[in-house]
Formats: C-alpha cells, sequence, structure tokens
C-alpha cells in the first residue's frame, strides 16, 4: 500500500481528534453518506461492476456509501468530477493510515483530496496518485494524519479527479474508509453550493438492465431499457420504453410493486415528477397516466398539460403535487403504474406506439430555474414576501450604475498579458508553464488557461519567482485586482492566485478562488500566516446572472494592521470580514496565477495589479470602470424584472401583479 504522510501543518485553533481516552484503536469506516456529487458534463455514470467489468452504469452512492458491491467495482471520475463523501463522525488520527482508499488500476491517475466539516470551505490535504506498473490491479492508498492540525473536526472527503492516466477516463474510486474517532465538540451541518441531490429523492432511474417493471392492465405494454444511441435518455445512461397498444376508454400500464412499503412523507418532499417522451405517429388519443397505491387503496392521476405531448419528440416534465394523493397514506406506498389512457374524445386510430420514461423523483416544492416566473427570485413556485426581501435588498444595494471612485496610488507591479508576462512596472516578471498563451481580453490581449494537465505536463499558469522583495515592501495591507473571464469549474472553487505551498506542510500565504463559471459555487480569500479561518473570507457565490457569461473585476483587500477584509465585485463590496493582523514579510517567495492549492483555473485573466495598501470601495470601483465611475456591464440579476438595468417601481408592480395571481399550479 501506498502512504502519503503528512507532516506538521502549521495550523491553530483546533486539533484533529486523536484516539479515544478509552486507549482503543478506532477502526476505519465506509461512509455513511453521499453529501454532494459534481459531473460537470451532466452525462451518464460509469465505473466497473462487482466483476471488474468496464465500462457499465454505475450509481455512486450505491458503489461508493457503505460497503461496495466487491473488491473490483468502481466509480470513474472523469477529469474535473467529484465526489463529497460524509462520515457518520469526525475523521482522526491513530496507528497507520487514516484514510485509506482504492484506485482501480495501476496507470498513475491522480485526485485531489480534501476534507470538509460542511461548514467551511474545504481543506486540500494532498494528491492521491495511483502506481503506475501499468497492470489493471488496484492501488491501495494510505493517508497518514499524524502531526495534522486543521481548523475543524472533518467529517467529509473530496475526491476531485484530476485524470491523467488510465484505459478509462479518470479516477476509478473503488472504495475510501476514514477513521473515526470520538468527538468533544458538536459537528457542523452539512453546507454545500445548491446540489439536485439536495432537493431530489430518487424513486426510480432506470438505470438497472433489470427491469422492476411488468404488464399490469389493458391491451398490450412491454418494457425494455437501452443504451442504444436512438434510444433517448432525458438523465443519466438509460430510459424505460414502453411499446403500447391502447384503444378508446382502456387503461395500458406497466406497474412497478416495492418490495417494502415505500415512506413518501419521511422527506419531506411535496412533489413526484418525471419526464416522459412521445414519438411522432403515436396515438392522439393515448393520454399518460400515473396510479399509486398504498396497498389498501389507490388514486390514478392523468397528465394535463401539453395536449399533443404523446406525439412530440421532445422531453416533456411532469409534475404531481403529492396532495393530489391525499386519500393514501403516503408513508406505505406499495405500487406505481405507468400508462396510457384511450381517451374517447381522441381518434380512434392509430392504437400502437411507444412512450419513453424517466427519471421518478420525489422534490420539494420548487420551479425548474428555466420555467418559474420571472418575478418568483427564488424560484419557489410561490411569489410573496421572500421574494419581495430579495428586490427589496436589490434595490438598496445593486441600482446604483453611477460609482463613487477615487483613483488609487502606484501599483508595485501589473501584469498586463499583453503578448508576454512582465511585470509592466517593476522586476518581478511571470514566466508561463504548461499551455498557456494569449488571446483576446478585456483590455488588449489577456492570460488564457485551459487547465489542461496529462502526465508530464503541468497544468497551465504563469509563475512569479523573484517576488520576496516585492513582498517585503508590503507592510500596510495588500490589494490584488485583476479582470477575469471563467469557462468551467473543477469542483466549485478553482485557483487564480497562490502563494507557495506544499501539501501536508505549508500552507499558502495568499490563496484567492473563484468557482463561478457554470453554477453559483464558492469563493476564497486568505491572506496570512499561518493560514486560519479567521485569515480566510470563505462563501457562496450567490445568483450566477451576477457574473457568468462575461468579464467580471474583482478586489481582494487585506489590511493587515487592523485584519480587515474586503471582496469588491466590479466595484461593489461583495463580502467582508474582521480577520486578524499579519505580517507577510519573508513568507512568500513565488507567486502563481491560474492554479495552487485547490487546482487548476480555466478561463482568462487580464490586467492583474498589486498593491501595497488596502484600497477603498471607491478606488475598487476606478479599476472597475476604467476611471469613469459608470459601471457598462447589465444589472444582470433576477430582481431586474424587466430587464431595463435598474430596479424600481416598475419591477415591485410586476412582481405585486403576480403575488395577487397566487402559486404555481401543476
Amino acid at each position: 500500500m501506498k502512504t502519503l504522510t503528512l507532516t506538521t501543518l502549521l495550523l491553530v485553533n483546533r486539533c484533529i481528534p486523536c484516539i479515544g481516552a478509552s486507549g482503543e484503536t478506532p477502526s476505519l469506516e465506509y461512509p455513511c453518506q453521499l453529501v454532494a456529487i459534481s459531473n460537470p458534463d451532466n452525462d451518464c455514470w460509469t465505473g466497473m461492476d462487482r466483476n471488474g467489468i468496464y465500462p457499465v452504469p454505475v450509481v455512486p452512492e450505491q458503489w461508493l456509501v457503505g460497503t461496495p458491491p466487491s473488491d473490483k467495482s468502481g466509480v470513474t471520475l472523469p477529469t474535473d468530477h467529484w465526489v463529497d463523501l460524509g462520515f457518520c463522525g469526525p475523521i482522526g488520527d491513530g496507528p497507520g493510515p487514516d484514510i485509506i482508499m482504492t484506485e482501480q488500476g495501476r496507470m498513475g491517475e491522480q485526485a485531489l483530496i480534501l476534507v470538509g466539516d460542511g461548514q467551511h470551505c474545504p481543506y486540500p490535504i494532498g494528491i492521491a496518485k495511483a502506481d503506475t506498473t501499468g497492470d489493471q490491479a488496484a492501488t491501495e492508498i494510505g493517508i497518514d494524519l499524524s502531526g495534522l492540525t486543521l481548523p475543524f473536526a472533518p467529517t467529509t472527503i473530496r475526491v476531485v479527479s484530476l485524470g491523467l492516466g488510465g484505459a478509462s477516463p479518470g479516477f476509478d474510486v473503488g472504495s475510501v474508509r476514514a477513521r473515526i474517532v470520538p468527538s468533544q465538540i458538536p459537528l457542523a451541518a452539512y453546507a454545500h453550493p445548491p446540489d439536485k441531490a439536495a432537493d431530489f429523492k430518487k424513486v426510480e432511474d432506470f438505470e438497472s438492465s433489470d427491469l422492476a417493471w411488468q404488464f399490469h392492465e389493458g391491451w398490450e405494454a412491454v418494457a425494455s431499457v437501452s443504451r442504444r444511441p436512438d434510444h433517448p435518455v432525458y438523465e443519466g445512461c438509460q430510459s424505460m420504453a414502453m411499446n403500447f397498444k391502447v384503444y378508446l376508454n382502456i387503461h395500458t400500464g406497466l406497474i412497478h410493486v416495492f418490495d417494502t412499503g415505500q415512506d413518501w412523507k419521511v422527506s419531506g418532499a411535496k412533489v413526484l415528477e418525471l419526464a416522459f417522451q412521445g414519438r411522432q405517429g403515436n396515438p392522439e388519443m393515448a393520454r399518460p397516466y400515473l396510479r399509486l397505491s398504498d396497498g389498501r387503496a389507490s388514486a390514478t392521476v392523468y397528465y394535463d398539460g401539453n395536449p399533443n405531448a404523446i406525439t412530440d419528440p421532445q422531453w416533456h416534465i411532469w409534475r404531481i403535487p403529492l396532495r393530489t394523493f391525499s386519500e393514501l397514506d403516503l408513508s406505505q406506498i406499495r405500487s406505481l403504474v405507468l400508462g396510457v389512457f384511450g381517451d374517447p374524445n381522441g381518434p380512434p386510430w392509430p392504437v400502437e406506439g411507444v412512450v419513453y420514461f424517466d427519471s421518478i423523483a420525489l422534490s420539494m416544492e420548487q420551479c425548474d430555474q428555466a420555467q418559474c416566473r420571472r418575478t418568483d427570485l427564488n424560484c419557489d413556485c410561490h411569489v410573496d414576501h421572500r421574494d419581495l426581501g430579495q428586490i427589496a435588498g436589490c434595490w438598496l444595494g445593486s441600482s446604483r450604475r453611477t460609482l463613487s471612485v477615487q483613483e488609487p496610488n502606484r501599483a508595485v507591479a501589473w501584469y498586463r498579458f499583453e503578448g508576454n508576462t512582465d511585470d509592466s512596472i517593476g522586476s518581478a516578471h511571470g514566466q508561463i508553464e504548461g499551455l498557456a498563451c494569449f488571446a483576446e481580453g478585456r483590455i488588449g490581449q489577456a492570460l488564457s488557461l485551459s487547465g489542461m494537465q496529462g502526465p508530464g505536463i503541468a497544468p497551465d499558469h504563469m509563475r512569479i519567482t523573484n517576488v520576496r522583495s516585492l513582498f517585503q515592501q508590503i507592510k500596510m495591507g495588500l490589494t490584488i485586482a485583476f479582470w477575469q473571464l471563467g469557462k468551467d469549474s473543477t469542483h466549485w472553487i478553482d485557483t487564480l492566485v497562490c502563494s507557495d505551498f506544499e501539501y501536508g506542510k505549508t500552507d499558502p500565504a495568499i490563496h484567492i478562488a473563484l468557482g463561478c463559471w457554470d453554477r453559483p459555487g464558492q469563493y476564497q480569500w486568505s491572506c496570512g500566516n499561518p493560514w486560519t479561518i479567521e485569515n480566510s473570507l470563505c462563501g457562496n457565490h450567490k445568483d450566477t446572472t451576477e457574473w457568468a457569461g462575461r468579464w467580471n473585476h474583482w478586489t481582494f483587500v487585506k489590511d493587515q494592521r487592523s485584519g480587515r477584509m474586503d471582496v469588491f465585485l466590479n466595484g461593489s463590496l461583495y463580502a467582508s470580514r474582521q480577520g486578524l493582523p499579519s505580517d507577510l514579510t519573508g513568507t512568500i517567495t513565488e507567486l502563481t496565477i491560474g492554479t495552487g492549492w485547490y487546482g487548476y483555473y480555466d478561463g482568462l485573466i487580464d490586467e492583474l495589479q498589486i498593491y501595497d495598501y488596502p484600497l477603498c470601495q471607491a478606488e475598487a470601483a476606478y479599476l472597475a470602470t476604467d476611471g469613469s465611475g459608470i459601471l457598462d456591464i447589465p444589472l444582470g440579476i433576477r430582481a431586474d424584472i424587466n430587464e431595463d438595468d435598474r430596479i424600481d417601481w416598475q419591477d415591485f408592480a410586476l412582481m405585486a401583479q403576480d403575488w395577487l395571481a397566487g402559486p404555481v399550479t401543476y
């Protein structure tokens, strides 16, 4: 077994939990839940089955939570994909490795490993590397936490695939175990960026080749699944096709009988939803229906949406409020029927057709972002006081388009990226590593970073090695400002600027990370030595409309005397906290742009400037508006309901109109 030893880290606040007072050695346990998961390609999860056959569709929660199906099974994490595994207790130190994971194959695959507690940004502890002997035997990787000190009691392990080898495209996780120790402190609750898994409970995803659906009633109904390219799929790898024959006033359907009664009340779900797709040439009289039974009574509902859905080769989402089944005991659902009904008002011919079903799930009462009303700012199917609060806050905080500006003092370093990585006003020049290049930027050219990495090829980045003298003169405070346009996100939080570090030995004194490219992730601004939570400003990004698909100006500020930390987005205060006074003298020997502690960045960076004092908001606004004070980007937030680049009484009037109209009905 390969062992990754982590030597003492210069951290404070709270030591990692140790062996209990009884002297017993805590055992290594498998995860008890899947906290979060990221599939940026939105394709199906594949991996190895219990016999090691690859590729096959897999369900990460079933493969990685609890004991795995076998020592040959695994989940393939392509590059940028990750899983966050939760454990039923704090992870601590004991004799030997404290975290043991297996990677199926010995082709040099790599993954970034982070621990977390669900409250703070995850903490990187190292890179897991598979053996490179080239055979398909599993690599067992051990991580020893001896001497490691953390600012929180970790209860999660995040595995972020870096790829870099193997016949399958990524890091093939076979299993993850961790040493669970007694806790003397309350554990933090999980709080991650929004994820569909948090609001949805799967009922049927049709990913298994062993279909549980059988003919139940009517003329004829045959179920099948397939991974053929011509077999439509809404989500995952497979859907279920129902070939049917139907006639007027006849129900034709399939039934799924559950082995035990399903409790649909315990999750607090409000809606049963599923996806279905018709086909041209289907009988126009065929109307989808769904029936539930608790073993005592049954209730049937009919699709009342698009009347042409059965002949439309597009996916339709059918949402059914659970209150529709008020006469049933929703804590004891015994069976579910899907089928089509021959509407007596429709034409009697043809009688044969096929309909596809996919992704049956229980969900909270929530609308699709793409379908909810413009005035429903939190997209909960209601226009109410919560939306009013959001629009009022945005009016007060974001409606100004003219900002007060003040020209800042001279920067101590300025990287314009006009075909080079030179410091245009100093001597702290950078050098390109990896495949970084230059592209059209916000002003002239910009540094283009693809995040591409392969065996023997470093991630795209710019490295500045002669910054010791630069940071020696920074006594009052530090400001780092730049323009940024992101393309993709590794794990909702990617490193853009990072000082020197070594996993398990020294943490970066400076770290800037963002995660706001395709969905709201997290941001982190850390400045101080040693690294502490008090010297780290970390939180969740807000709405994608704040920054998605355009150039944005970020300014990160630390007053080293008072400890105050600020983040400005496009000249306005985005986040702040009271940190600790810090001295960076002698702690920074190099600076990296585009990769670092949290992994690489994929996108553009332009006009990066470093100042030796803490800029105020007016100075940040000067940089964001090129000195004009006029913010020339769209307001771009949901509260601008009529999209006229300001929030005013017209937006309130539109919200009031929908408020009076009442909630969305399904």
